[in-house]
């Protein structure tokens, strides 16, 4: 919610200007009522019921699914001369053990419409999907995932050499030129679970000179600055890296980006944005770091009890959260208030 609602008023968008409205993630704890319904609230306040969209879900994929849809949506007869919002968002957590640290939460909201700075190639597009049990959450109980950690890697690996494969293959049938990804792009950023999983993917691109360089790693460090300050937030990872990459780089006009979005089970995509315009107003609006020094530190014990509290509540109907919870967020976050009787969740801005 509140990141809707911080893109609404840093835009100026009139809530009767959007037409479409689409969530990715796959932390819903609902499986019929969509998180999409709790944000038309912004929007049936001020009168406007017509916007089209609900969730998407398939593990990290879900919030390149709903990007994608809404720029089909307005591409296709459908388009109204509406804008779109897409909102990514999830909490990543783990059962104890060493995939906790890596865990995160958050969410990013994407604002879509004609004359933007940052453009869809195109074309330029390449689609892996398979059947995998990489990670998966078939416990309804469980507010966490089961995770084959060398499947995870091995699949996230072969996904991105397959976009690269048929991408090239694409750009030879088009240009009849031999093109590889990294000659394609100017930069590349991925879903990033965690940073050694990108070099692993890259290794498979790049050869060992070439990742040494001072060039690649200072793209590296940039695309996934902001994801070593948050951890992985699932289906918003992909799109915080590139908002790191806008916030770390200024030179970025006219630069072509490769983004390779992965999703576990497995769906992964590797598609092309060109920068048109600039992006400083992008930059100034995004307050990476007057958000990030609002950030309250808490002790490992401390967010230990945090999770043991949340196991015990998960998917539990009449609760309310304990103050201690929520006393140290900042003004203007929307805070869970109560979960009723009959599971229906109410929030508030604090």
């Amino acid at each position: 919610m509140l990141v809707t609602k911080r893109l609404i008023e840093r835009y100026n968008v009139r809530t009767a200007d959007v037409g479409r409205l689409e969530v990715g993630t796959e932390s819903n704890l609902d499986r019929a009522k969509s998180i999409k319904s709790y944000l038309m609230q912004l929007f049936t306040a001020e009168g406007n019921y017509s916007v089209t969209g609900v969730d998407c879900i398939n593990a990290c994929f879900g919030g390149t699914a709903a990007l994608m849809n809404s720029v089909a949506w307005m591409e296709s007869k459908e388009w109204d001369g509406r804008l779109a919002i897409v909102v990514g968002t999830d909490v990543a957590v783990y059962e104890n053990g060493p995939a906790r640290p890596t865990g995160g939460s958050g969410a990013v909201a994407i604002l879509i419409g004609p004359n933007a700075p940052l453009v869809f190639e195109r074309g330029l597009t390449a689609t892996h999907m398979s059947h995998t049990f990489d990670f998966y959450k078939p416990d309804p109980k469980s507010p966490y995932p089961l995770v084959d950690g060398k499947v995870s890697i091995g699949s996230y690996c072969e996904a991105f050499q397959s976009c690269c494969r048929q991408l090239e293959a694409k750009v030879l049938k088009f240009t009849g030129s031999e093109t590889s990804v990294k000659e394609i792009f100017d930069h590349l950023i991925f879903h990033s679970p965690y940073t050694k999983l990108v070099k692993k993917a890259l290794n498979l691109v790049y050869d060992e000179a070439e990742m040494s360089s001072a060039e690649l790693i200072r793209d590296i460090e940039s695309s996934s600055w902001l994801g070593r300050n948050l951890g992985n937030l699932y289906c918003a990872s992909i799109y915080s890296n590139l908002c790191s990459l806008i916030h770390c780089e200024e030179g970025l006009l006219n630069k072509r980006i490769g983004m390779f979005s992965y999703g576990s089970g497995l769906a992964s995509m590797l598609f092309g944005l060109k920068v048109v315009g600039s992006l400083q107003e992008i930059r100034e609006k995004l307050c990476i770091n007057s958000t990030l020094k609002q950030r309250v530190k808490v002790s490992p014990a401390d967010y230990e009890e945090a999770l043991r509290i949340r196991e015990g509540t998960f998917g539990k109907a009449d609760w309310t959260p304990k103050p201690q919870l929520v006393h140290h967020l900042c003004p203007g976050v929307f805070t869970l208030d109560h979960v009723d009787a009959s599971f229906r969740r109410f929030y508030s801005c604090k």
